[in-house]
């Protein structure tokens, strides 16, 4: 078995769209919109943290508290965007670069970070968003 993904989203579509992703690959996904659910040894939860409308602060510490419930060693964690960067992604990316103890597990923390749904006509293109060419 790999080891599990924990998908952190600020609204319930990109917690949706991101599981079919995995799922599409074969590994078994649950969607979920409460931090607590107990989705036992599935390899990929994805949890909606409803943060979107959320002033910074607020939207941060939701998602923490979504990874800290479920946080454990060699989880691996993907921090769900918005592909027009709507929300607070910046303060809940670093909030949860912060709480993740990296050091204990020998690695870096590293984020990487690529806005787009190119099927959807958005990208990214020399730092800069683009949609439908604008």
């Amino acid at each position: 078995m790999t080891s599990p993904w924990l998908i952190i989203a600020d609204d319930l579509t990109g917690a949706a769209d991101c599981a079919i992703a995995f799922a599409k690959c074969g590994l078994e996904s649950v969607v979920a919109w409460e931090k607590h659910t107990d989705a036992g040894a599935v390899q990929v939860l994805s949890v909606d943290a409803a943060t979107r409308r959320l002033p910074p602060a607020q939207a941060a510490k939701l998602q923490v508290d979504v990874l800290a419930a479920h946080y454990r060693p060699g989880l691996r964690l993907y921090k769900k965007i918005d592909s027009t960067v709507r929300g607070q992604p910046a303060a809940e990316l670093a909030a949860l670069l912060a709480y993740v103890p990296a050091q204990s597990e020998g690695r870096s923390r590293l984020a990487i970070v690529a806005p787009a749904f190119p099927g959807t006509g958005r990208v990214t293109v020399n730092g800069s968003i683009v949609v439908q060419g604008v």
